[in-house]
């Protein structure tokens, strides 16, 4: 699997992990919908603003976008009767609950022009800060105009010139900018059938406006983040030659929160802990795929099923890679899709520079027998071994070799072993990490392939647990002894399968006699 020892013994293994199914993890670009009533929906069905059924633009523009093959999530934030002074105020709170946001549209200022005494520069300051307040999160964002009122509502020159204040300004700024009243003021019998007050559109008037905020908001997702080179850091892993920056926050069950611990490995490779600086929770990797598929893969294996949050980013082409582990889930990834390699193919989907894979309960194995690329074992509920035997009884050491770890104590011996998809076969080489984890390679020592450790649980459930976290979807065979007893397990992982265990009754002891 490194690039140094792609050959053509090996070919059909990265071809069959290039097919393998993607499973439950999607690509996606995460758009929130910031703005006063237009953006709550207010004119379409039943959407109110005391609380109920929300509609408008942002499920009409999520639906539009999705059809144009950008992956997305809408998320409206919508209030009714919002100032832009407002707006500036609670447009914080909205980004710092939504760092996953990639943009972010901000649709204000309807309310601020039925007010005489707010002026226009007014309205644009406000705007604009809010759009500042998003470029100092690294999400992209796309200013739209207010939409034109119904003659009702008097004059819309002052509506007009607004737009043309923030044409101006998003021209300068190279914002992406939805002009919506001068996109729908020409519209034939706009307020007679397209608009539900002389302020909202109807259902048919909110298609319209996701019209108009379909093109720049897929240029918007397009463009790419501005980032700053890798620096190593106690928090922060820099991999493939320093090109991709890799950080982790985490979550327990308490609902206690951090940033996990870096270690770096390999220079493709390297692993964080979250407790304990002996006890790994994560190893990842970040290989050149080009060859294959003009394309950097991102590998991970857990030994760990806290909820966390990868972040990976390239930060030679400002493209950023978030993966999302929900509290009971332990997961493997293979992500051959992850970023693109070569300049000339900076389209990702349709224009995404940022999306979010979410590990839910449901990977596994498909109901037509398609194995998908990920798989989760619910906790605390123990993951069984594929067999269980016992060895003569006789003294056993555990001596450390080339193929053998010896971890908690040195009473644990862990073996590997390994089949690829042209039938070539061997044994895991051992690096040991700390007294309770280690980790094995197969092809190259660069290249970290499956991590285990194994944690004394005796004072939760009198027995000792056996956690991997798999790189890879050869298959995997990990034997793990007990020297102590000559009890034997082994855990086995099919062809095509990216995988992790968490077996929490590995070796149960004998109860204390009272």
């Amino acid at each position: 699997m490194h690039r140094s020892l792609f050959r053509a013994s090996t070919l059909l293994f990265l071809i069959g992990l290039l097919l393998a199914p993607a499973g439950s993890a999607r690509a996606q670009t995460v758009i929130l919908a910031f703005g006063d009533s237009l953006t709550l929906g207010f004119g379409d069905g039943n959407t109110s603003c005391f609380g109920g059924p929300q509609g408008g633009y942002p499920p009409r523009l999520e639906s539009r976008l999705e059809g144009q093959g950008l992956d997305n999530e809408m998320r409206s934030f919508g209030v009714c009767g919002e100032l832009t002074s407002q707006g500036v105020t609670r447009i914080d709170g909205v980004l710092d609950s939504n760092t996953d946001a990639d943009v972010v549209i901000i649709m204000e200022g309807t309310n601020d022009l039925s007010n005489n005494g707010i002026s226009t520069e007014s309205m644009r300051f406000n705007i604009n800060e809010m759009a500042e307040k998003a470029l100092d999160r690294s999400v992209r964002p796309v200013i739209a105009s207010p939409i034109p009122r119904g003659p009702e509502a008097g004059s819309n020159d002052r509506t007009g010139f607004l737009a043309a204040l923030l044409r101006e300004d998003t021209d300068e700024k190279d914002i992406d900018y939805a002009d919506q009243f001068n996109g729908l003021i020409g519209v034939t019998d706009l307020f007679e059938n397209f608009y539900a007050d002389p302020f909202h559109p109807n259902s048919s008037g909110y298609s319209l406006v996701a019209g108009q905020m379909l093109n720049p908001v897929l240029s918007a997702a397009s463009r790419p983040l501005d980032v700053e080179p890798c620096v190593p850091g106690d928090q922060t892993l820099c991999l493939n030659e320093e090109r991709f920056q890799i950080e982790v926050e985490w979550r327990d069950f308490d609902g206690n929160e951090g940033v996990g611990q870096a270690v770096s490995l390999t220079s493709d490779t390297g692993y964080f802990w979250f407790f304990d600086p002996a006890n790994v929770e994560l190893v990842l990797k970040v290989l050149d795929g080009q060859a294959f598929n003009e394309r950097f893969w991102v590998f991970y294996g857990a030994l760990s099923t806290v909820q966390y949050t990868i972040t990976v980013t390239d930060t030679e082409r400002g493209l950023r890679r978030i993966y999302n582990n929900p509290l009971e889930n332990l997961a493997s990834v293979g992500d051959t899709s992850a970023f693109p390699g070569d300049p000339e193919d900076a389209e990702l989907g349709a224009g995404s520079n940022s999306f979010v894979i979410d590990l839910g309960a449901e990977f596994g194995v498909d109901p037509d027998g398609a194995t998908r690329t990920a798989w989760a074992v619910p906790f605390p509920k123990a993951s069984s071994p594929s067999a269980r035997s016992s060895l003569t009884k006789e003294e056993f050491v555990c001596v450390v070799d080339d193929e053998s770890l010896c971890l908690n104590q040195s009473r644990f011996q862990v073996r590997a072993r390994w089949a690829d998809f042209d039938g070539n076969t061997g044994v895991g080489r051992a690096v040991p990490l700390t007294s309770d984890t280690g980790y094995f390679w197969f092809f190259s020592p660069t290249n970290v392939e499956v991590m285990v450790k194994v944690l004394d649980g005796l004072g939760f459930n009198n027995a000792y647990w056996v956690f991997f976290g798999a790189l890879t979807n050869v298959e995997l065979e990990v034997e793990v002894t007990d020297t102590m007893t000559g009890e034997q397990v082994l855990y086995t992982n099919p062809l095509g399968n990216f995988g992790s265990r968490a077996d929490t009754s590995a070796f149960p002891q004998p109860e204390e006699p009272e």
